[in-house]
């Protein structure tokens, strides 16, 4: 995890990466940052790359829970390894 900022109210803007192995279709992902003990909100959520080359739907149904985040990732078109990132934002 990188701390990207803290702001002056005292939350700090962090980014955290993960790859995991996925089949195809609507896959369930989720992510701890673990920098901060309570995320407010997911500013942004990414796919940085698959392997074998896939393609990705958008990601839906986010929840937080804490620190942990876990969000659905539409219409994966093959099993691969897929790595994200996010960036959140929270105490």
């Amino acid at each position: 995890m990188v701390v990207v900022a803290t702001l002056l109210d005292g939350r700090t803007i962090v980014r955290e990466t993960a790859c995991v192995v996925v089949n195809s279709g609507d896959v369930g992902l989720s992510m701890t940052f673990s920098e901060i003990d309570t995320l407010e909100w997911v500013l942004e959520v990414e796919v940085l790359t698959t392997s074998p080359p896939a393609q990705t739907g958008v990601f839906s149904h986010k929840v937080i829970s804490q620190n942990l985040v876990a969000i659905t990732l539409m219409d994966v078109s093959c099993g691969c390894t897929l790595c994200f990132e996010a960036i959140g934002i929270g105490m």
